[in-house]
Order: C-alpha cells, then structure tokens, then sequence
C-alpha cells in the first residue's frame, strides 16, 4: 500500500559540485553530465499499517536526498530544497533517501528508507525517476486488554528490548508505538511483563525471533481465568492467567498470528477492492508430520512415565519441504521450575536458526542434546529431526504443576505446523 505524496516544482537554482584532488572527479566538460531533480519523486510504502488500521499520510517535505558515489556523500538535501539540476562527473551514482537520522528507539517516529542508482554520462541529463521508500524500523505497540482492569497494581508495565541497545517501557497509559532500529546480527525482539497482578508479583517474557525491518509487533495483554486445560502464565497461582496475543505484519503485508489465530485478518495491498493488481497465489500447502510413539500431542502426559529410565519423550518431526523454523516455547505455572529453566536456556528459542543467530545460548541448548540447524533432506527429500526431552522428565518431577512444550515447525514455503506438549506433575 503505498501513499504518493507529491512531484517536486523545478527550482530556479544549478549546483556544481567541488571537485576533489582525484582527477577522475574533476569536472571537466567532456567528463561531466547532469542530474535532473525536477522530476524526481517519491513514494512511501506504508504496508505495515495494514494491522493499525491508520489512514495516515507521510510527508516527505523534511525527508533527505542524499548522492553517493560508492559510499562517499558528493552532496545531500532536503527533498523540499533540492535544486533544479545538478552537474557531476560521469559515473555510477545511487540516490539514497531516508526520513531522518534513525535512533535506537523512538516513540511515534517510524523511519523510512529507499534507494535508486543511476548513472552519469556525458553531455547528457540524466533523470533519476521515482525513489520507493519503504518502512524500515521496528514497530511494536502494547495493549492492556479491558479485561486487565482491577487486577493489575501501579507498579505494572511492559518493557520491550530490540537491536543492540533499544529499550522502552510501556505503562498501561501509553498508547504511542514504539520505534526500533533495525540491527544486522540483532533480529531478537523480547517484551516484558512485570508488575502486582491481583496482589502478587508477576513477570511474563516473551521472546520473538527473526526480527525484520518494516515489522509490526501488535501485543495484547490480556486476564483469563486459568483453565485446566490451557494454563498460560499464570501468576504464582492466581485467580487469573496473564496471556499475550501477538499480531505482526511485514514490509510487505504479510499478516502472521501467533498464539490466537483471527479469521480474515484484513486485504492485502493491492487487492482488488483496493483496485490494485490481485495478490499472488497463496503458498502451497506443505506436508509436516509431528507424532510420538509414546507422547500424547492432544492431551496432558504424566511426567513420572517417561525419563531416562522410563519411556523416552521424543516428538519426531518430518517435512517434505525442509525446516526452516523449529520454535520451541517453555510455559510453566510453577516460579521454580521457571527459575531453574532461566539458568539453563531461554524460554523461546528457534532450533532451526539458533547456531548462527545466537551462539551464546546455542552452547546452551547443544549441551542439552537438542536438535539445532540447519538441517539436511534424507535421501528420499523428506527433512527429518528429532525433538527429544527424555532429560527434561527427570529434571520436571521435581517440579508440581503443569508445565508446557510448544513446538512450531516451518517449511522453506512458509507452511506451518503447531503442537503444545502438556505434561502434570502432582
């Protein structure tokens, strides 16, 4: 979806630019060309409002132009400031455009980032066209549900990690969304929840993977009371559950949901009752199988049953169009066997990408004789792994309450397959 905002008037100035020592700079007649940037435009793609349902437009009057050579700036403006032409050496050039200089984290300050490259030839007037600027931070916004009201204390918040150094914390009065930086090598994402829920101190994390730029992280808050058979968070035996839903969107407006699924989530851009082009195919439909030879996937399991002297816990997992996600979430209503998982690994994690993403607690979870990507087809083409918690078991008797197990596979065509291991402990 995207919001053209407006062409640029021609401007009644010519810039030459100094020439520097290097010969091939120097303007001579016969090496030198024009940049026209009396038509250039720009356009900024906004998809990610898809999920915020905000009829927002974008002023690009503030934004800059900025003109490489390679990585070196030969000259930069404000887009509302640009002159009428502009005279260089001839060569290849790109024209980088960018909203404002990005910040770790920001309140309502979403940060938009394009580029085109072009050349310069000589005696002619080159025109660079249309620059696509595309949403380019972290969006997250936090929600406390209606239904958190009367439970939660003052002291309550949200406090969301990105990148490495962005941190925020949301009070149940904060509406604003926060901002990220998109980091290479930092694409983990953790928000949490601390505060007194009816009494009683409570902290709840959650950790998201595979941060992209141009996401938005839309998290809920919301009080449940517990039920047997999904107790999610709850706090040191309350009254109520602490729970999250997550929506997220990408750059380019593909809707994921995790933990409540929402039919119909909304159009994709350029639908047709956008009166755009009609969106591709959806993706095929994969083949994953989870299933255990001793484990129910449906229902609770008695821990005592299975251990290192008992019957293996194994869940075996087999696709036919690779693994690229294994994401394995650990919930428990007990604060002590959360405490002791702390000190040994996070509570979520992706086994699939782990090795290279997070060395430092993919030492961790290898000494646990976990499966880590990436991981190879068979023979037959079929990807196999082996979630194995035989271990676990030993170390969850000690441990009374219900304790959980979410595994979410992923093929390389974006199917996904979910199964919750539920086990009791009396």
């Amino acid at each position: 979806m995207k919001t053209k905002i407006f062409s640029i008037m021609a401007a009644a100035l010519a810039l030459g630019l100094t020439a520097c020592h290097d010969d091939t700079w120097e303007p001579q007649v016969d090496k030198t060309g024009e940049l026209s940037l009396a038509t250039m435009d720009v356009d900024v793609n906004v998809a990610e409002r898809l999920v915020s349902r905000q009829a927002e437009n974008v002023d690009v009057s503030d934004f800059t132009v900025a003109i490489y050579r390679g990585e070196e700036s030969v000259g930069s403006w404000k887009y509302a400031q640009m002159p009428e032409l502009v005279k260089l050496p001839v060569g290849e050039y790109s024209a980088r455009v960018y909203s404002h200089e990005v910040q770790k984290q920001d309140w309502d300050k979403p940060y938009y980032l394009g580029s085109k490259s072009f050349a310069i030839e000589s005696g002619k007037i080159t025109n660079i066209g249309t620059v696509e600027c595309s949403f380019s931070s972290v969006r997250v916004t936090i929600i406390y549900d209606s239904s958190m009201e009367g439970h939660m204390g003052a002291d309550c918040k949200v406090t969301v990690v990105a990148n490495d150094a962005g941190r925020l914390d949301f009070v149940p009065t904060e509406t604003r969304s926060g901002y990220f930086e998109a980091v290479d090598g930092s694409n983990t994402l953790v928000a949490t929840f601390t505060g007194t829920v009816d009494g009683e101190p409570a902290t709840i994390t959650r950790t998201y993977a595979d941060v992209t730029p141009g996401t938005h992280y839309r998290i809920t808050y919301v009080a449940r009371k517990p039920r047997p058979e999904d107790l999610v968070g709850t706090v040191n035996g309350g009254v109520i559950t602490v729970e999250t839903d997550v929506i997220s969107t990408d750059a380019e407006g593909n809707i994921t949901i995790e933990e409540d699924v929402i039919d119909n989530p909304g159009q994709r851009p350029g639908s047709e009752e956008e009166g755009g082009e009609t969106p591709d195919d959806p993706k095929p439909q994969g083949n994953i199988e989870l299933k255990s030879d001793y484990l129910s996937l449906t229902s609770p399991n008695n821990t005592a049953e299975y251990g290192t002297e008992a019957k293996p816990a194994v869940v075996n997992i087999a696709s036919d169009h690779g693994i690229a996600h294994l994401r394995v979430k650990i919930e428990s209503n007990n604060a002590d066997f959360n405490a002791s998982v702390a000190e040994m690994l996070p509570f979520e994690f992706d086994l699939a990408t782990v090795s290279a993403e997070d060395p430092a607690n993919a030492e961790k979870i290898g000494s646990l004789g976990l499966p880590m990507g990436p991981y190879t087809p068979g023979e037959d083409g079929v990807t196999r792994a082996d979630f194995d918690i035989t271990m676990f078991m030993d170390i969850l008797v000690a441990f009374s309450g219900q304790h959980k197990f979410t595994l979410t596979v992923a093929d390389d065509n974006g199917y996904a397959k979910e199964i919750t291991l539920i086990f009791n402990v009396d």
